[in-house]
């Protein structure tokens, strides 16, 4: 019987986690981070926090996050996308990528 709750709390976490954002987005982000970090810094829908930085959350409009990248030689970055804008990035970056293969 406790397996049941066990799988009940990790499928509920699963989709807790997933609901903002794209996943075919997220894992072209993975898998080429250093294109997905020029992205967000030359984008201004996403908000970025470097490492060791004291910021925060963005305080004006509504924002989704923190997302969390690894990008080599920086680090575990967070990422805040604007509401209004940053789904149509999201396909934006994935066009990209599909373009160049």
């Amino acid at each position: 019987m406790n397996w049941i709750v066990i799988v009940a709390v990790i499928v509920s976490l699963f989709f807790y986690l997933t609901r903002d954002g794209n996943s075919k987005f997220w894992k072209l982000v993975n898998r080429n981070p250093q294109k997905a970090y020029n992205f967000f810094i030359g984008n201004d829908c996403w908000y970025v926090i470097h490492p060791g930085e004291n910021k925060t959350k963005p305080k004006i409009g509504q924002w989704s996050g923190p997302f969390f990248v690894i990008i080599p030689e920086i680090g575990r970055i967070k990422i805040y996308g604007r509401d209004s804008d940053f789904e149509l990035k999201q396909q934006e970056f994935i066009n990209q990528l599909s373009d160049k293969k």
